[in-house]
């Protein structure tokens, strides 16, 4: 069932969309467009559709079948071997990639988001209380699994499996950029002990040297625009496939791709990163906290 949530431009969606079926449907407006129909008379020529039909094909949020698909492409005048590539895209939207056979052990509201991620080309991610998930050691992400309520270690297990999984993109060939902006006091809060911190401060360093990863973070001493609110603006290879802004709330994730609030959370993750460290100037802060604070040792000094 389709979810929706109130954003600055009136309501958003919330579903399991992915790229490919938003691809589909960008190419099926396209065509519907280019032949003269709107998406009522489009609805009308063809048996067992409807004008709310066509349109949530179009927008990416229904799971398209084969043969609607090829039903409205050969309405549009589409020739036989766009017809065949639009079906085969439709059998390609179905599949949910690496993480399918884990979905069940992620929350409800975190399944269409990791879908999306695996998609995208680029990341901008900002992070007020946590260490960013692509990210983070196991043991790191383990502990913060514990934590949640209602979930079982079995759930645990799955979960930080997932987590490990999803940060092998950061290494492929052709990797995903991920650009993470992250609040000091993420690197200052205790989550599993003093050498599980270390570990992933450490952790964290190594991760900022790759060439697809840039990691700054804001100082204590610089207030700024979005206590609390931790968001991810996603960018995917094609052009026709909408940038997806993403966050993570209590009662659930929400996702759109709504131009305004696209453009709103631009130009919050610029004013974020505006306030942070330089890239070289946060590793050393990070160096620096790791020591300080987390190693055999360390001066354990108070953040108060």
């Amino acid at each position: 069932m389709t979810r929706r949530i109130r954003d600055g431009g009136g309501v958003a969606e919330r579903n399991d969309s992915n790229p490919r079926r938003r691809r589909l449907g960008t190419e099926l407006r396209k065509l519907r467009e280019s032949a003269g129909y709107t998406t009522t008379t489009a609805a009308e020529e063809v048996e067992d559709f409807s004008q709310s039909k066509v349109s949530r094909l179009e927008r990416g949020v229904a799971k398209p079948k084969v043969r609607d698909v090829q039903a409205l492409a050969e309405l549009y005048g589409a020739d036989a071997e766009t017809v065949a590539a639009l079906k085969e895209l439709a059998r390609e939207s179905k599949s949910t990639g690496w993480w399918h056979s884990a979905a069940q052990s992620l929350p409800d509201r975190f399944r269409p988001y990791v879908g999306y991620e695996a998609e995208a080309v680029q990341i901008k991610n900002f992070e007020s209380y946590m260490v960013p998930g692509l990210l983070q050691t196991e043991s790191y992400a383990r502990e913060v699994f514990e934590t949640a309520i209602d979930i079982t270690p079995l759930e645990v297990e799955h979960r930080t499996d997932v987590r490990l999984g999803r940060q092998r993109r950061l290494t492929e060939a052709e990797p995903l950029q991920l650009w993470a902006v992250i609040d000091e006091i993420a690197l200052r809060r205790e989550v599993g002990g003093p050498a599980v911190m270390y570990e992933q401060l450490l952790y964290l360093v190594e991760r900022a040297k790759l060439q697809s990863v840039a990691v700054q973070v804001i100082p204590l001493t610089e207030l700024h625009g979005a206590p609390g609110h931790n968001f991810h603006l996603l960018t995917f290879e094609d052009s026709d496939d909408k940038p997806v802004l993403y966050v993570d709330t209590f009662s659930g994730g929400m996702a759109t791709s709504n131009v305004s609030e696209i453009e709103r959370a631009s130009r919050l993750w610029e004013h974020l990163r505006g306030k942070a460290l330089s890239r070289k100037r946060s590793v050393a802060l990070i160096e620096d906290i790791a020591e300080e604070l987390w190693a055999p040792g360390g001066s354990r000094r108070s953040t108060a």
